[in-house]
């Protein structure tokens, strides 16, 4: 029997619950725990490194190798040269990235430097020589976190963060990272069997309908860190149903030259302003307007998402509707449900009507 093993996935403060649903609709229920900014899951090491490709809502998956007390430089440096690194590394330029809150090793230069000699020696008294090319493979990333005399090591299975899917196509000025997309999408729709279409009615880079578009589908196009590593088996990739049933992916966008940048997109694109376009079919609304910071809003903001609302009903009869409002505007406009957190810096919520 495959032993279990233990993966961090982080994702953004507040999404936890909804990274929890995704694994279960995607994967069944796994033993967990949940904590601030992200989620530990008990899985095989197939599975683990599946979440690479399968979920969209974390950011970074970890691999946890170690947890145990350690109080000083010389017992860090005992604990990382017995680690059997050659079960995973190929290569020995790895990066530290160190997080601490204990006051007796707070020194992060030091505990880097101490790091840095543990995994030479090791590599040394192993007779252990770099088998890739160190310009094939960036470097490994190994995480130590220190709290309450506890270091956590892990080693990093993704490599580049997970919102980044691929080389992007465009990004516009205010766009939603991927990852805020994907969950926004998830709470929007969960639940709920749809046969309708997916509007965007100011879809700007098109984050969301790429998103929502991709979200039951498997990334095979871009490279992970675990792949460099030197036992590994293939990931497993479960069988995912699209839940739905999306049947046209629309969007809608004013600007000529963002619009120009995204009309050869898999999905109908109008360049249109959404306040004057009418569509009365029968269609889910999802959007992510100007906040009225980086991009101006001509009027008094709260008036401006009035109307926007009353707008989007009265032009598109909407089955459901998910937009994203200022939180300090959001706080006074009822909804059937709502979740908040920070887009590049802007407190918001996500209101759902």
């Amino acid at each position: 029997m495959t032993q279990s093993k233990l993966f961090y996935l982080n994702c953004p403060i507040g999404f936890e619950g909804l990274l929890l649903k995704e694994i279960e609709l995607k994967y069944g229920k796994l033993t967990h725990t949940q904590s601030k900014g992200g989620v530990l899951i008990e899985a095989n090491m197939d599975i683990g490194l599946s979440f690479n490709h399968v979920l969209k809502i974390p950011t970074r998956v970890l691999l946890r190798l170690k947890e145990q007390k350690c109080r000083d430089l010389p017992k860090l440096y005992k604990i990382l040269k017995k680690i059997d690194w050659k079960e995973y590394l190929k290569q020995e330029n790895v990066s530290f990235k160190i997080s601490s809150q204990t006051f007796r090793l707070n020194h992060t230069k030091k505990i880097e430097n101490t790091a840095v000699d543990a995994l030479k020696d090791y590599f040394k008294a192993n007779q252990i020589k770099s088998s890739i090319k160190l310009l094939d493979a960036p470097s490994q990333n190994i995480y130590l976190r220190f709290e309450d005399d506890n270091l956590t090591i892990s080693l990093d299975t993704s490599g580049d963060r997970l919102d980044e899917r691929e080389k992007q196509k465009y990004r516009g000025n205010a766009s939603i990272r991927e990852t805020y997309a994907s969950a926004l999408i998830l709470f929007l729709l969960e639940g709920h069997k749809w046969n309708q279409a997916l509007l965007d009615p100011m879809c700007g880079s098109s984050t969301l309908l790429q998103e929502a578009m991709n979200f039951w589908k498997i990334n095979e196009k871009r490279k992970f860190a675990y792949e460099n590593w030197t036992l590994v088996s293939s990931p497993f990739h479960p069988e995912l149903k699209d839940k739905w049933n999306i049947t046209e992916y629309i969007g809608s966008e004013i600007n000529d030259e963002v619009y120009q940048k995204i009309k050869n997109f898999e999905f109908s694109i109008y360049n249109e302003d959404a306040l004057k376009r009418i569509d009365q079919r029968e269609q889910i609304i999802i959007s992510n307007p100007p906040y009225g910071k980086r991009v101006k809003i001509d009027m008094d903001r709260k008036a401006y998402f009035e109307k926007l609302i009353q707008k989007y009903h009265k032009n598109y009869s909407p089955t459901l509707m998910g937009i994203i409002i200022p939180f300090d505007i959001a706080k006074s406009i009822k909804a059937k449900k709502r979740i908040s957190f920070n887009q590049n810096g802007i407190k918001v919520s996500f209101l759902v009507f």
